[in-house]
């Protein structure tokens, strides 16, 4: 894939995820973290089962098995923990965070994928890193500004502990899923893993204590 087509398509995904990050925060967040990631994934669901319909299944492997195995349970931790960390605080102080996936990708990277990167990588990274730093200086919900603030936030923050969780268990969902995509299709997996993902998830639901459907009927539009 070259440069022209790549990077609109990361960028665009950057921004429909920040998008549902504030719709999320804006619309839900009375709900239980449980419930905000319901309401988050259950609005995919229409257009992902529209997609299932075009796509051709692949021969798959046993190590395309195994590494969606691996990959459920944490991205329902990272999920839920995602959630909480939304509901506990300030975007700008959380969201920001999952700047550092790329930076724990170096290791997880290079172990699951033997892909490394030179030193003008590495360099980027590190900026695009240093630059969610300099996000956080003057947010702080304490009142407190500086350069240490948003150590102090990590320290105080519940929010910002886990979102800085959440960035290092993509670190390893990301790698995997190159890996899985390689063992089977891109568009076979970008359909079929949230799917898979969904449904997981959705097996707590009948025992929750959220009220999804009220909660959602209001809002239908944000939704």
């Amino acid at each position: 894939m070259g440069l022209g087509l790549w990077l609109p398509l990361g960028l665009s995904a950057a921004l429909g995820d920040s998008g549902v990050d504030v719709v999320t925060k804006r619309s839900f967040s009375q709900l239980p973290p449980y419930g905000m990631a319901l309401a988050r994934l259950f609005a995919a669901v229409p257009f992902l089962a529209l997609a299932a319909l075009f796509i051709q299944v692949p021969a798959l492997s046993g190590t395309f098995w195994v590494i969606v195995a691996v990959m459920l349970p944490l991205e329902v931790t990272a999920t839920l923990l995602y959630m909480r960390g939304l509901k506990a605080s300030h975007l700008s102080l959380c969201v920001p965070l999952l700047a550092f996936t790329p930076v724990f990708m170096i290791l997880t990277g290079w172990l699951l994928l033997g892909e490394g990167l030179n030193p003008w990588g590495i360099g980027g990274i590190l900026l695009v890193a240093a630059g969610s730093y300099l996000l956080g200086l003057g947010v702080d919900n304490s009142g407190g500004t500086g350069f240490l603030a948003p150590i102090k936030a990590l320290a105080r923050e519940g929010g910002a502990r886990y979102m800085l969780i959440v960035a290092a268990i993509y670190s390893l969902t990301a790698s995997l899923f190159k890996l899985a995509v390689l063992h089977s299709s891109p568009f076979f997996f970008g359909v079929a893993y949230p799917l898979a993902f969904i449904l997981l998830m959705s097996l707590g639901f009948p025992w929750s204590r959220g009220q999804l459907g009220p909660a959602i009927r209001p809002r239908y539009g944000w939704w």
